[in-house]
């Protein structure tokens, strides 16, 4: 998305609105979809854990919980409609001291 526009023109201003109203819908599209698939790989990694701790394989187990532990279902809300390229160092939530690290330079624009 571009910058956000001080006084953006009546018809920018409805074009913008769209847009962002229509990414929302698509995005929150995505995640309900993706909701049940993150669930049952979930359940799953749970379950296979709790077998290789039955048969005894501890590495195998402890493996498996840290995959666990791994997932997670990202949700992110621009309220403002505002994105930035993602670079190593910058901060990556506004209410946490968390930095992007070993960020990938941007291909699609500078």
């Amino acid at each position: 998305m571009t910058a956000p526009v001080e006084k953006p023109t009546p018809m920018f201003g409805k074009l913008r609105s769209i847009y962002v109203t229509e990414v929302a819908k698509y995005e929150s599209e995505v995640i309900r979809r993706l909701g049940p698939l993150f669930k049952n790989q979930y359940t799953a990694l749970v379950n296979l854990s709790k077998d290789y701790t039955r048969k005894g394989d501890i590495p195998a187990a402890e493996a498996a919980k840290k995959e666990q532990a791994n997932m997670q279902l990202a949700t992110c809300h621009i309220p403002d409609g505002q994105s930035k390229i993602l670079r190593s160092g910058e901060l990556c939530y506004l209410n946490r001291d968390y930095v992007w690290a070993n960020a990938p330079p941007p291909t699609w624009r500078t």
